[in-house]
């Protein structure tokens, strides 16, 4: 798993599909991988979440149905906790402005994102998984003007998605105030590693998993 501490799983065709998750692919994702994994994607009731979770996902997380139907987040937060539960804000910028979007961009909601993550936290999320779609797959860094009104406004942990090109764009976030960093096009279109990300954020003194020292 070149020394990931954590794996995002996304169907986005599920959602845009209304088709619910496939638990035997989550089954076999569970028995081939030795890190903890995040799915979201199709996940509409509460039966979903739990059948993720006894499928072998260890959190789950949803978006666009709670522009449909925002209750089922304490819902689901009550049966199955809230360290279970993740939130993800996708959001887009327009004239000069952030709005939350559904079902992948698609749809643009009249939502500030920095007022949804708070609704969401007040209502049993137990993370925040925040992505620039503007940002996303442009490898250019990721939205820190957002990143530092969202920390101070919730106090749950955030995860960042969207922009990540270098170590350093690790760094900035992580210094901003993200828990975690996430990243997709950096390790598929370069030749840049978890590993040496690890060691280039040890050296800079934020606090790592030590899988890295024996790689």
């Amino acid at each position: 798993m070149r020394d990931i501490d954590e794996l995002f799983i996304f169907d986005i065709g599920k959602t845009l599909e209304f088709k619910n998750p496939d638990f035997n692919f989550l089954s076999e994702i569970s028995k081939s991988i030795n890190v903890p994994f995040c799915y979201g994607g199709g996940i509409r009731t509460l039966d979903d979440a739990k059948w993720c979770l006894w499928s072998g996902a260890d959190k789950i997380s949803i978006n666009s149905i709670l522009f449909e139907n925002f209750s089922i987040l304490k819902n689901i937060s009550n049966i199955i906790g809230s360290q279970s539960v993740a939130v993800s804000i996708d959001y887009i910028k327009k004239e000069n402005k952030f709005y939350c979007v559904s079902k992948s961009g698609k749809i643009i909601t009249n939502n500030d994102p920095i007022f949804w993550a708070k609704k969401c936290e007040d209502n049993g999320c137990g993370e925040i998984f925040f992505c620039s779609i503007d940002k996303e797959g442009t490898m250019t860094g990721y939205d820190l003007e957002l990143i530092y009104k969202l920390r101070n406004a919730i106090k749950i942990p955030i995860i960042i998605s969207g922009g990540a090109g270098s170590y350093k764009h690790f760094l900035e976030a992580l210094r901003a105030g993200v828990s975690c960093v996430t990243a997709g096009s950096i390790y598929h279109f370069t030749n840049l590693t978890p590993t040496e990300a690890k060691k280039f954020l040890h050296i800079n003194s934020i606090p790592v998993r030590d899988g890295y020292k024996y790689n």
